[in-house]
């Protein structure tokens, strides 16, 4: 019954696509693509998508980077136990994309920002002098 598995992956994709909203967790292999060498796996906050199928998402790291401290958002593990495997930072002074489709395919919702963390975390991301203007608007943050 070929439409049978037609309408189970529509309904599959249409439930995965409930989780992708900014400030959905997820994790998945991040490689060159995302800026990130070597691959490895990798936490990350969506922000938004684009009109072209592209997710805006900032990365999760164990720790805070040097550069740009102030553009580095912290998450603490009591607050995101199932996401988190310790205290982390957010680092919003960069939005990088990855497409729906590897998310649909090889990503894992973890689950979402608290409300305050998400809005002081896109507000940290709004106010970014590393980010311009033009990118933060293809994400619908300003």
């Amino acid at each position: 019954m070929p439409g049978l598995n037609d309408d189970l992956r529509e309904r599959l994709q249409l439930a995965k696509e409930k989780f992708i909203v900014p400030g959905s967790i997820y994790r998945i292999i991040m490689g060159k693509e995302q800026g990130i060498t070597p691959d490895k796996l990798k936490r990350f906050v969506i922000i938004g998508c684009d009109d072209d199928n592209f997710i805006g998402f900032v990365v999760v790291n164990s720790e805070e980077r040097i550069q740009n401290k102030h553009l580095q958002y912290p998450l603490f593990k009591k607050d995101y136990d199932c996401e988190l495997d310790w205290n982390s930072f957010v680092d919003c002074s960069k939005i990088r994309k990855i497409s729906k489709s590897a998310i649909f395919k090889d990503g894992e919702h973890l689950g979402n920002l608290n409300d305050i963390d998400k809005e002081f975390l896109f507000e940290t991301v709004k106010c970014a002098d590393t980010i311009s203007n033009k990118e933060k608007k293809k994400y619908n943050l300003i």
